[in-house]
């Protein structure tokens, strides 16, 4: 050092004890940058002295996780004096120069310290000076990338410079051709191997690197086509269907059989050449041809393929496995009864046949072998063409040889579905194996028992979680699977009287099952949840969450219950929505006879006796109930009553849909869910008897309740009054016309009995009939329609009453064109009152 310096010295017995200098710098992307200074190192235990570039530090938080270290020494860094300098006496591996990425204000920053972290005395004292950063220009510093090393003519490889401090590049690719370029694409045009050059220069000189071998340009073999297709060779249009699809007339492609001109180089002989332009038009050429297909083999596809056109534009070709295509119809890959074997498309960075000479395999996009699902005839079809929207010529010249469909016997695909992995020892679970290609079948269930049958059931009889595999074997080999703790045998808990739901308390998923169903977005399902809970829940709940987009969710919880017929199964269960905003979902509640199943939706054969969703049904956004009393569904809502005994399956599923490409999320709450089983009590049928219905007021009618299975009986009698009793006897004093109405109830419901204009009460009325024979009515009695003539006298008002002396207009239309008519449009007696200049004459009519 030289004069003054800083010295730094601490002690810790606990955690850090740290000293940190720093100051901005700004540095430049051209220059390298080093370090030095002097340093004397007089006690370190379990101590450091690090340099970084970096970040601004910050207070109360450490220094150095992601950031270039210049230089470090201390108990874990070596060094070779504890009075020296940085650049001297470092060892290489804690030494470095600094190069920046890019130019900008960056800081240098030194730290000192020790650290304890078992209560011992740990004390550092360090001191530094004349700290240094210098800059200066060097020749480059060369290195490169490439996007792809290897593959087949043509090749084309996309360099990447990764060299610092360049200001100028010098490529040689090793087949003659040059590039200048920074980062520069090329193509290899002939099978080869080659040294790629790479020579970075700036004004201090020039760098060299040489990668020998580092591209490898591989021969592309010729193909046999064949397989299950016939005429692969492309040299007979007789063996093949032909179709233009929806191309107009006008527009087909010129299309040539048997060309020895223009054929792929992997082809041989004659290939099949297709040319054509599309301008604001699809233009298109599709060949297919009948196959037959078997369940036990795997069939793949490969053919060869050249792009003779000059720039390919908005083009395709496509290679299906599906029906057979009809003239003046697309055949589309967005029908799921096509299945795609391999595709080209100019809009994809993957698979763009734009100058291609190659194969589908090597080349193309998709490459799926297909599995028939049913041994039968099947549609191996080819279509390619090109389209264009804007009015541009979009020309492709395309060129297909050799194509192949072979089908092949591969070693066995495991899979495997148990119809209830989940249960209560003694346990009996029903295994179906889901394989393809095996022969035989090796069941390992976990409790070390086996199997060899193809689809076996099981009997768990202990309380545990099993471990199960499936080996399966055929002539080409054998595959296994492994489902880690599948089986769950649990011990029988105790329940209430009549419950019929194990874990209804959502706190321990192990007495569920549970399954994803058709859903393509992930659930996520957290049992015991205690953050929050619904109102009519308790501590630990089930919290459902899931978002998604151009996606379905849908997450089920389900258990095989034995129930009785003719008995009453009640379900109920706290719910809350805790979303931000519950859009496109549904909570749904079945019973059924099959158990759910992982990949298909769960409903239909079902009774779905309770339900949300947000589109016209329930009030769940926002909701913190109960399904029962807010849910849709039959009333009464969540109530089940089998028709026979045996085994069904309570299930609710949860979930939520995107079709359109937008967001929706949900987060909800279940908790105390309930099927409580009581001894079903039918719904009552109201249906009662009167003795009379017609008489003078005051008028006595006996009412006889005929009703089904009620033990509660409520009657209006259609004039104000009430009554509880089951057969009660009213009397009515005012003249008119009374509907009579009868609820019956019992706990399971009730119902209502209305009979319209059942009483007609005649003779005392609110009105004094005062007539003579200037007023005429008819006819009357009347169907509704009533006319009046009062012989010549002037009509100064009209006015109607019913019985009770009340005056009326509703549902009463009058015309008095010629005369008067006024139509009635419900049944009853009625009295029309008209004022003359000098009298009032009023009249009784009975409307029918």
């Amino acid at each position: 050092g030289n004069g003054g310096n800083l010295h730094a010295t601490g002690t810790t017995t606990a955690g850090n004890s740290q000293y940190c200098i720093y100051q901005a710098v700004t540095l430049s992307n051209e220059m390298l940058y080093t370090f030095d200074g002097a340093f004397k190192a007089l006690q370190i235990n379990n101590s450091w002295c690090e340099v970084f570039i970096g970040a601004k530090p910050e207070d109360g938080a450490d220094y150095g996780a992601g950031v270039p270290r210049l230089a470090a020494f201390g108990t874990w860094a070596g060094y070779d004096n504890a009075d020296g300098v940085f650049s001297v006496n470092i060892d290489a591996g804690n030494y470095n120069t600094f190069a920046p990425d890019t130019s900008g204000v960056y800081y240098f920053v030194l730290k000192m310290g020790s650290t304890s972290w078992d209560g011992s005395t740990q004390t550092f004292e360090i001191i530094v000076d004349e700290l240094s950063l210098t800059e200066e220009r060097v020749a480059p510093v060369v290195d490169f990338t490439a996007d792809v090393t290897e593959g087949y003519a043509p090749l084309q490889v996309q360099f990447t410079d990764a060299s610092t401090f360049a200001t100028s590049w010098a490529w040689d690719f090793g087949d003659g051709e040059t590039s200048t370029d920074q980062s520069p694409a090329h193509t290899f045009a002939a099978v080869g191997t080659y040294t790629v050059t790479l020579t970075a220069s700036n004004e201090i000189g020039d760098t060299q690197v040489a990668k020998e071998g580092y591209i490898v340009v591989n021969e592309l073999d010729p193909l046999t086509g064949g397989g299950v297709l016939v005429g692969a060779n492309m040299e007979d249009v007789n063996l093949w269907g032909t179709s233009f699809l929806h191309t107009e007339e006008a527009n087909q492609p010129t299309v040539t059989w048997n060309s020895t001109d223009k054929a792929p180089t992997a082809g041989q002989g004659g290939a099949l050449l297709v040319a054509g332009l599309s301008n604001n038009s699809t233009v298109q050429y599709c060949i297919y041809q009948a196959v037959m297909l078997y369940t036990d083999s795997v069939y793949t596809f490969n053919g060869a393929v050249k792009d003779f056109t000059e720039n390919l534009n908005q083009s395709w070709i496509e290679v299906f496995i599906g029906g057979m295509p009809i003239d003046g119809v697309d055949y589309s890959k967005d029908d799921p009864n096509n299945f795609l074997l391999s595709e080209f498309s100019s809009w994809s960075g993957e698979c763009n046949h734009k100058g291609i000479d190659g194969t589908f395999q090597i080349h193309g996009c998709g490459n799926n072998d297909f599995v028939p699902p049913a041994d039968g005839e099947y549609y191996f079809v080819l279509k390619l063409g090109s389209t264009s929207w804007a009015g541009d010529d979009m020309p492709f010249e395309l060129a297909v040889d050799e194509l192949s469909l072979t089908g092949s016997r591969v070693a066995p695909v495991v899979d495997f579905e148990a119809d209830q992995a989940v249960g209560f020892a003694p346990l009996t679970v029903q295994f179906t194996d889901k394989s393809s290609f095996g022969n035989t079948w090796a069941w390992d269930f976990g409790d070390g028992t086996t199997s060899d049958e193809q689809n076996p059931s099981h009997l768990y009889e202990n309380v545990g979680t099993y471990t199960v595999k499936l080996k399966v074997s055929n002539e080409i080999g054998e595959t296994e699977l492994i489902k880690e703790d599948y089986v769950k045998a649990n011990e029988l808990p105790d329940l209430p009287e009549g419950e019929m739901l194990y874990g209804g308390n959502m706190e321990d998923p192990n007495l569920w099952n549970i399954t994803q169903l058709n859903a393509s977005a992930a659930t996520t399902a957290t049992w015991n949840f205690t953050d929050d809970k619904p109102a009519a829940g308790e501590d630990g709940v089930l919290k459902i969450s899931a978002s998604v987009v151009n996606a379905t969710s849908q997450y089920c919880i389900w258990q095989a219950v034995e129930l009785t017929a003719g008995m009453r199964y009640t379900f109920t269960a706290a719910f809350k929505d805790v979303s931000e905003n519950l859009d496109h979902f549904w909570s749904e509640v079945f019973i059924g006879t099959a158990a759910p199943a992982d990949g298909a939706d769960y409903g239909e054969g079902t009774t779905k006796i309770a339900f949300f969703n947000t589109w016209d049904c329930g009030s769940s956004p926002g909701l913190d109930g109960t399904y029962q009393d807010n849910a849709c569904g039959e009333d009464p809502v969540g109530v089940f009553v089998p028709e026979t005994d045996g085994v069904y399956y309570f299930a609710l599923k949860t979930g939520c849909i995107d079709w359109e490409g937008n967001t929706y999320a949900f987060d909800v709450l279940i908790d105390n869910v309930s099927l409580m089983e009581t001894e079903n009590i039918p719904t009552p049928v109201a249906d009662f008897f009167a003795d009379v219905t017609s008489g003078d007021a005051p008028l006595t009618v006996n009412f006889t309740d005929l009703s089904q299975n009620a033990t509660s009986w409520t009657w209006d009698f259609g004039d104000d009054n009430t009554s509880t009793d089951q057969h009660p006897t009213h009397i009515y004093t005012v003249a008119g016309t009374y509907s009579v109405s009868l609820t019956a109830s019992n706990e399971a419901g009730s119902d209502t009995l209305i009979v319209e204009d059942l009483i007609e009460v005649t003779g005392a009325t609110g009105v004094e009939e005062i007539a003579n024979d200037d007023l005429v009515i008819y006819p009357n009695p009347s169907r509704g329609l009533v006319h009046i003539n009062t012989n010549g006298l002037p009509i100064t008002d009209l006015r109607i009453y019913n019985l009770k002396g009340q005056e009326i207009s509703e549902n009463i239309s009058l015309n008095y064109e010629n005369q008067i008519q006024l139509n009635f449009e419900k049944k009853g007696i009625y009295f029309i009152s008209i004022q003359t200049e000098d009298q009032i004459l009023t009249k009784r009519v009975v409307i029918k």
